[in-house]
């Protein structure tokens, strides 16, 4: 794929690929989170370092090493669709005509690609949005009337965050284990998969991806022992009073603010009883863009929710779960209704807390890595390379 500064936005499709390990070629071109699932893997495969593992340390441990194991021994190409499509565009387009190229393609973010220097520099996402919003709010009526002629490139250099900030990605052939960690360490909710070899995106990889394709290949996996705890056993996920809320009365502004200082991307709705009413989370916000309702962030967010409400076959109200719950169940819920999070509540609906795929996702990872560095040092897990 050649990139061209004539054409700003880039909608990529494919359906088939090649790929070949040794020199890394693949025909192949991307997707978004509703693409086909990920392939069943029918066989794991031992890692050979298996046997020096169980000399070194008693059956307990060697365990907790599985899903290591099996991130290790799979790769990000693995996890690629047979079909999906990725949104390229040009940092020289207006920022008004990218969020609506968003809209109208129906993805949550895209790649950014600079003519200029003729490479990927980073990605815009509904978190740009939702900035731009809270920047401008207040100051005039027309907002994003002056990102008409604005460009992208503009807007990344007045947004700090964005500063001296390079794209954060991974190769087809990086194994799941680096690329968990990479979601983990940048906390980033997406992680662009590119080929460096031709310097063609091949995918978006998330955590629902990860989580999914280790959830589809459970069977082939020795059951652990904390996927049978409870939330609150493992101390998983966050509690309250740390769980960042907002009343239902509230403007829908305020939840915007929220999202930006505190870096969140969901705000569970409570009542003064603090009882969970709703869930607002970032993708609602994107809704603003849809409908171009985004001049009256007055309006309350029990309001701005309605259309949840009226329509609860594509809406459902927010899923709960108890912090006895177990980790298992908590999985299975979660892949099986495509969600995001699930609200911890107690017997009376009240509030007590939220748990997310990137709050499990850092569980498994970071524990292996805080309490198995002396085994990994003796230990060869196979990867494709």
């Amino acid at each position: 794929m050649s990139m061209c500064s004539r054409s700003p936005v880039k909608i990529v499709k494919s359906k088939s690929h090649v790929h070949n390990k040794r020199s890394a070629q693949y025909m192949k071109t991307d997707t978004s989170e509703t693409a086909a699932p990920p392939r069943l893997v029918h066989k794991l495969k031992p890692a050979a370092g298996d046997q020096l593992i169980s000399n070194l340390i008693n059956m307990k441990e060697q365990r907790k090493l599985t899903y290591i194991q099996f991130f290790k021994q799979h790769c990000c190409y693995d996890l690629l669709p047979s079909s999906s499509k990725l949104v390229i565009l040009d940092t020289e387009l207006s920022i008004q005509k990218a969020f609506f190229a968003l809209v109208f393609n129906n993805v949550r973010a895209s790649i950014l690609w600079n003519s200029t220097s003729q490479r990927f520099i980073g990605m815009l996402t509904i978190t740009d949005f939702i900035k731009i919003l809270v920047n401008d709010y207040g100051k005039h009526n027309g907002i994003m009337d002056d990102y008409g002629n604005s460009t992208i490139t503009k807007w990344r250099s007045m947004d700090k965050s964005t500063e001296n900030q390079s794209l954060i990605s991974v190769s087809p052939e990086s194994n799941l284990y680096d690329a968990a960690r990479k979601l983990i360490k940048y906390r980033c909710h997406r992680l662009p998969i590119i080929d460096h070899v031709y310097g063609n995106p091949l995918y978006i990889l998330t955590h629902k991806r990860i989580l999914n394709y280790l959830h589809l290949n459970r069977n082939v996996l020795p059951q652990d022992t904390f996927m049978s705890k409870s939330l609150e056993d493992l101390r998983l996920g966050t509690y309250m009073p740390e769980v960042h809320t907002i009343s239902k009365e509230a403007p829908i502004i305020d939840a915007l603010r929220l999202f930006v200082e505190h870096h969140i991307s969901c705000l569970p709705v409570v009542d003064s009883e603090n009882r969970l009413v709703e869930l607002y989370a970032k993708f609602d916000a994107f809704n603003l863009a849809v409908t171009r309702t985004y001049h009256n962030l007055d309006e309350t967010i029990y309001s701005a929710l309605g259309f949840h409400r009226a329509n609860r076959e594509r809406y459902p109200k927010p899923m709960t779960c108890l912090k006895t719950a177990t980790l298992n169940f908590v999985i299975e819920r979660m892949v099986n209704s495509g969600i995001h999070r699930l609200v911890i509540v107690d017997s009376k609906n009240r509030l007590e807390g939220i748990i997310s795929l990137s709050d499990i996702l850092r569980f498994i990872v970071q524990s292996h890595t805080k309490t198995n560095t002396r085994e990994e040092n003796h230990s060869r897990v196979p990867t494709h390379s």
